[in-house]
C-alpha cells in the first residue's frame, strides 16, 4: 500500500518496497520492488484523481545484471509499467500506453526512483479514480 503525501500544490504517493519476509513464495524474489505504484494529479474543477498499478509476478524476469517486472493498471486499460532493479542498486521505470513509451525515470535508490517515477502524475487519457 502507498502512503499519500499532499500539499497545496502537489499530490504524490510513495510506495513501500516488497520485503523478503512477507511470504515464502514470491517475496524473496520480488524483494525491493514497489508493492504498488500510484500516480496522482489535480484536475482543474474536478479535484484530485489517481491511478494505481499493481505488480504481476508472472512477468518477473531475472538475469545476472537485473531483475524486472511489469505492473498493470487496477482499471482495465492499455497503460502499464516496467520496473527494472539493477544489481548495483539503480532503479529504472518505464510507463507505456500500449507499446508506446510515454515516460521513464531512473535513480540510484528506491525512494528517489519512486519520486521521479510518480512526479509527472497521470498521463493524458490514463484512466483513474477520483478522490
Amino acid at each position: 500500500m502507498s502512503k499519500e503525501v499532499t500539499s497545496v500544490e502537489s499530490l504524490a504517493f510513495l510506495p513501500h518496497a516488497i520485503e523478503p519476509h512477507w511470504d515464502n513464495v514470491w517475496a524473496r524474489r520480488l524483494a525491493g520492488f514497489p508493492v504498488n505504484i500510484v500516480y496522482g494529479t489535480r484536475i482543474e474543477g474536478a479535484g484530485r484523481a489517481y491511478a494505481t498499478y499493481v505488480f504481476d509476478p508472472g512477468t518477473f524476469v531475472e538475469n545476472e545484471r537485473s531483475r524486472q517486472m511489469r505492473y498493470c493498471s487496477s482499471i482495465e486499460s492499455d497503460f502499464s509499467l516496467l520496473v527494472v532493479l539493477h544489481r548495483e542498486g539503480r532503479i529504472e521505470t518505464f510507463k507505456y500506453h500500449g507499446s508506446e513509451l510515454i515516460c521513464e525515470a531512473c535513480a540510484p535508490d528506491f525512494r528517489t526512483a519512486m519520486i521521479h517515477t510518480t512526479a509527472g502524475g497521470l498521463a493524458p487519457g490514463e484512466p483513474g479514480h477520483c478522490l
